[in-house]
């Protein structure tokens, strides 16, 4: 089963929606998985072609914000001796324009390859990066072509395209532990590299700034009232005061089997208006009431920490330690 669980995800979700949509409405006969394939094969024409990269850099304050504080954590975590590095599946024309846009204004924000990171990739083609072996090619970025001779070492200011993470550690012993990873793509950022190699990750998730909005209101904590109070209702009509001891196998009857099947409805309708507080036709991507969600539960299997920008570190000393919250489970006292 193919999950489609990110941004990236969006437009193939709602191009196959259309097109199932139109085929169905105007009863032509079509194999899913034919058109499946073909719809992920026009999402990676766009994605490789160039076109997509085109169309942001022709009007970039589309797409981006200048980010001045990204530029100012890069130098914070270099100048307290860490170990920076960028890996990219976009190519570096991209890249550079795209990351002078951000740092527009800051001096030296045009120098970000030298002063942001002590090396940078780019075209590595993630996740393949992390299962395959081949070597760095370094990238003429004046004359935007790859250079033949073999990589032994990474010098600084310079830029390079393709290789491995068995590469990348050979050149820095970089690796294990002692490395953490962000992205925002969880099959091409963060299992990968967490399940084969040990790297620490960090995910970066948007949508973490409305889950925290939305919990934070009087709205969201009187219908999660209202539905802990209806739930205790329910408790109460099934509890043994309200059952003929000689017939508890039986199901409920009469007036009480209405009143049941009219409360678990009642409860049914106010867990969907709390997801709707969210998303008001997927509700949390995080939660589905008492339960996390199959993205959430990868979400915490594979990634160390998770944050809904990166910035947030910026008020992080460079050396810090986060332990997760002690999470309870039913049968544990609290």
């Amino acid at each position: 089963m193919k999950t489609l669980n990110d941004l990236y995800s969006v437009p193939e979700a709602c191009l196959l929606s259309d097109i199932i949509q139109l085929l169905t409405d105007t009863n032509v006969p079509f194999e899913p998985s034919h058109l499946y394939q073909d719809v992920r094969a026009a999402v990676n024409i766009v994605h490789r072609n160039g076109q997509l990269q085109a169309a942001i850099l022709d009007d970039p304050a589309k797409f981006y914000h200048p980010n001045t504080e990204l530029y100012h954590l890069l130098i914070k975590w270099r100048k307290s001796g860490k170990k920076l590095f960028l890996l990219t599946n976009n190519n570096f024309n991209f890249v550079d324009k795209s990351l002078k846009f951000l740092f527009k204004g800051i001096e030296g924000g045009d120098r970000w390859v030298e002063d942001c990171f002590d090396a940078v990739f780019t075209g590595a083609n993630k996740p393949l990066f992390f299962q395959r072996k081949i070597p760095f090619r370094l990238l003429d970025t004046k004359n935007n072509r790859l250079l033949w001779s073999p990589i032994s070492e990474l010098k600084p200011g310079k830029v390079y395209a393709q290789g491995s993470i068995d590469e990348l550690t050979r050149l820095t012993q970089w690796k294990g532990s002692r490395v953490i990873y962000f992205g925002d793509h969880l099959d091409a950022d963060i299992v990968e590299p967490t399940r084969i190699h040990g790297w620490r990750t960090g995910m970066i998730l948007n949508e973490v700034e409305k889950e925290v909005e939305v919990r934070h209101t009087e709205d969201f904590r009187t219908k999660v009232r209202g539905l802990y109070a209806i739930e205790k209702d329910l408790v109460r009509m099934y509890s043994e005061e309200n059952w003929d001891l000689n017939e508890m196998d039986s199901p409920p009857s009469g007036e009480l089997e209405t009143e049941i099947d009219k409360t678990e409805q009642l409860r049914l309708d106010q867990i969907e208006a709390i997801q709707d507080l969210f998303n008001e036709n997927f509700g949390s991507i995080f939660r589905a009431h008492n339960d996390i969600t199959l993205f959430y539960a990868q979400v915490t299997r594979y990634c160390d920490v998770y944050t809904s920008h990166i910035n947030h570190f910026l008020h992080s000393p460079p050396i810090s330690l986060f332990y997760p919250r002690y999470r309870r489970y039913p049968h544990e006292p609290r």
